[in-house]
């Protein structure tokens, strides 16, 4: 009964949580919308360039949209679609491991250790969408700023491959954590406990011995007598 009380706690505070930051982010792109629309009216219509050879307020919308963008991602870690999501690859990671009867074999520390390296997957996920969307943003923003100030290309070039390569490690690093990797781990864990030999499961029964004694009133009784292992004790020969 707790058990399930504290499940449903947890969803309530996802749900909560969730149209609190929701709130949240439209403030923010409320905040990110008229402050955009004020810098570049004053730079079309102001003629405040700063003395710079390109429009000076594509700094912040690349800037600050790259968070913008990883604010909503964040948000939307949060949405009931995502905690649906979220049951979805317990239960199918578990039917991968035990097969489609996976709930007659396991039990509720199995199914909660598979959802806590689940939720640490989607957590580990979301962090790499938020590390690609401000990659896409901020990558092609530093390509446009060196050619319009005709500087070396070198450094957007070095920015792309450097930032790619510890992009494209993070997401092979995520991979390993997927449904996939996570059944395959399992399973050899599963498999390598079963192999394990299980001493003392159960002691051996004694041998029991029938035998028929004569009573003294001429009738036959049946006496059965328990001894120990024959194994147990070593046999002596008599010469």
């Amino acid at each position: 009964m707790s058990d399930e009380i504290s499940m449903n706690d947890e969803i309530r505070r996802r749900v909560e949580t969730y149209y609190k930051e929701r709130t949240t982010f439209a403030m923010h792109f409320m905040a990110f919308f008229i402050v955009n629309v004020i810098i570049w009216g004053l730079w079309l219509f102001g003629g405040i360039t700063l003395s710079l050879p390109f429009p000076w307020p594509f700094l912040i919308t690349a800037g600050w949209g790259a968070g913008l963008a990883a604010h909503g991602i964040d948000v939307r870690a949060y949405s009931p679609g995502q905690a649906q999501a979220l049951e979805q690859g317990v239960q199918k990671r578990l039917e991968q491991i035990y097969g489609e009867n996976w709930e007659a074999e396991t039990d509720e520390e199995t199914y909660r250790r598979m959802r806590a390296t689940t939720a640490k997957y989607f957590e580990d996920r979301n962090g790499f969408l938020i590390h690609l969307a401000v990659y896409t943003i901020l990558n092609p923003a530093a390509w446009i700023i060196c050619i319009l100030l005709s500087w070396a290309l070198i450094f957007p070039i070095l920015l792309t491959l450097g930032w790619g390569i510890g992009l494209a490690a993070h997401g092979i690093d995520i991979s390993f954590h997927s449904n996939r990797s996570t059944a395959a781990r399992e399973q050899a864990i599963r498999d390598a406990q079963l192999r394990v030999p299980q001493f003392g499961a159960q002691p051996k029964e004694k041998r029991k011995h029938d035998r028929l004694v004569l009573s003294e009133d001429g009738e036959l009784l049946e006496i059965v007598d328990e001894d120990q292992e024959l194994d147990d004790k070593p046999k002596r020969h008599y010469n």
